[in-house]
């Protein structure tokens, strides 16, 4: 998963605060994903900003490791529960 944020977006902040850091999220990106959080801002020489176009802070983008595709869109904060129907959603594809 690759999660585009701001520096001065407080819904980023959010997001990692409260989503990212609930236990049951921790145990299902650990065992399912690797995240990679890139400031969209600071970052824009280290990541494809072309290939991942973010209008939207915070963005996640899954994308599949074996064509690097992207599997699904995340646009926004999205509550707890809503991101872990998105990783039910995106682990159901890799299983496809």
């Amino acid at each position: 998963m690759l999660l585009m944020t701001r520096e001065a977006c407080p819904w980023c902040r959010k997001f990692e605060r409260v989503v990212l850091n609930d236990d049951i999220v921790k145990q299902r990106l650990a065992q399912e994903v690797v995240v990679v959080i890139v400031d969209k801002n600071l970052d824009k020489t280290h990541f494809p900003s072309k290939k991942y176009k973010s209008f939207f802070s915070p963005k996640g983008f899954f994308i599949s490791p074996s064509n690097e595709k992207v599997l699904l869109e995340m646009n926004g904060y999205v509550k707890k529960e809503d991101f872990i129907n998105e990783l039910d959603k995106v682990k159901s594809k890799m299983n496809k």
